[in-house]
């Protein structure tokens, strides 16, 4: 997952970084912020590949990143 985050990061793909940034701004630091991320797109590929998610490559990046601006330090740092 790490390696994919980077690559996002590394893409510019704006959900990713601005996600990344608000992370860092909560008070994460980078590696715990790509660690936030990663667990995010972790549990949407698991929902996805479990059915739990449409299954169009659309629908899937929108759900994607519709996690991604959802996600908060606070969140993270709970497990939520």
């Amino acid at each position: 997952m790490h390696v994919v985050v980077e690559n996002q990061l590394a893409e510019g793909l704006d959900p990713v970084c601005q996600a990344m940034s608000r992370l860092i701004i909560e008070g994460l630091d980078r590696h715990d912020a790509v660690h936030a991320i990663g667990s995010e797109l972790a549990g949407h590929l698991f929902d996805t590949l479990h059915g739990r998610a449409e299954a169009t490559p659309d629908k899937l990046t929108h759900l994607y990143y519709e996690r991604l601006s959802k996600l908060t330090a606070a969140s993270w740092r709970n497990g939520q």
